[in-house]
């Protein structure tokens, strides 16, 4: 199944995150969003058959964009425009899973990095609070810059040893077994 691209409802204006994030309404005259082109069947050739799957994926992503903006599945479902019991049963299809994880990863990898983007903004107000005249502030500010100095240093370590197991799985995998 083609990677999921959460950002294309975006741009096509199928799904609005501002404010409360929720499905939008064609516009007045238009036809709506043109549903993606993935192509599911294939030929014998390895060629796509144009088409076939269509619908169904589209449904998948309005779906998919729809559990991410709901609190529940029944609202999702409503949003989605499909029945409740539709939803419950993608939700047990691995593949309707793999998408959903990865719409759910591309959202919070979108979140971080506009939170990152925040950080220095964040960092310079905590800064400013230290020493503002009231003691509650500044060690409140205090405490939250050394624990998130601290959660800093502890996921770039993290990520270290994690990248280093990762070299070295690939180093014993290029090697063979034994």
């Amino acid at each position: 199944m083609p990677k999921l691209r959460l950002t294309r409802l975006l741009r096509q204006n199928v799904l609005s995150v501002s404010g409360p994030a929720r499905l939008l309404e064609p516009k007045e005259g238009g036809t709506g969003p043109k549903p993606p082109s993935w192509h599911t069947l294939e030929h014998s050739s390895g060629e796509p058959i144009p088409g076939h799957g269509e619908k169904l994926q589209y449904k998948w992503e309005v779906a998919i964009a729809a559990l991410l903006a709901e609190p529940s599945i029944e609202k999702a479902a409503l949003t989605a425009n499909v029945k409740p019991r539709t939803l419950r049963s993608w939700l047990t299809r691995p593949d309707f899973q793999t998408a959903f994880r990865q719409a759910r990863q591309q959202l919070l990898q979108q979140t971080t990095d506009c939170l990152l983007a925040l950080t220095r903004t964040a960092a310079e107000t905590l800064q400013r609070n230290m020493a503002c005249g009231h003691p509650a502030s500044e060690i409140r500010a205090a405490d939250l810059v050394l624990t998130h100095a601290a959660k800093g240093v502890e996921l770039l370590d993290l990520a270290r040893r994690v990248e280093e197991l990762e070299q070295l799985a690939r180093q014993r995998g290029e090697r063979g077994p034994g």
